[in-house]
């Protein structure tokens, strides 16, 4: 969605997220956070959201493990031969 989103085709395939485009940094209201909530909970378990902006989510205050215990991740270090360049 970022910075030059296709509107036309976010409408069309994510109608529900594209009023969470063109926020400028402004907070995300309660309506949108549980909306963006209900999205995702169609992919994947997710704790409710407390507060967000742009990209960003924090979710209530719970044991993350609960909730994504098992999911595989990718993690990426600066080779140590780059590290000083």
């Amino acid at each position: 969605m970022a910075e030059d989103p296709d509107m036309k085709l976010l409408e069309r395939e994510f109608p529900a997220l594209a009023g969470l485009v063109y926020t400028y940094g402004g907070s995300y209201r309660r309506a949108e956070l549980r909306m963006l909530g209900n999205v995702l909970r169609h992919y994947f378990d997710a704790p409710d959201f407390e507060s967000g902006f742009e990209a960003f989510v924090r979710c209530v205050q719970t044991e993350p493990l609960d909730w994504f215990r098992g999911w595989r991740v990718l993690s990426c270090t600066v080779r140590p031969e780059r590290a000083g360049a």
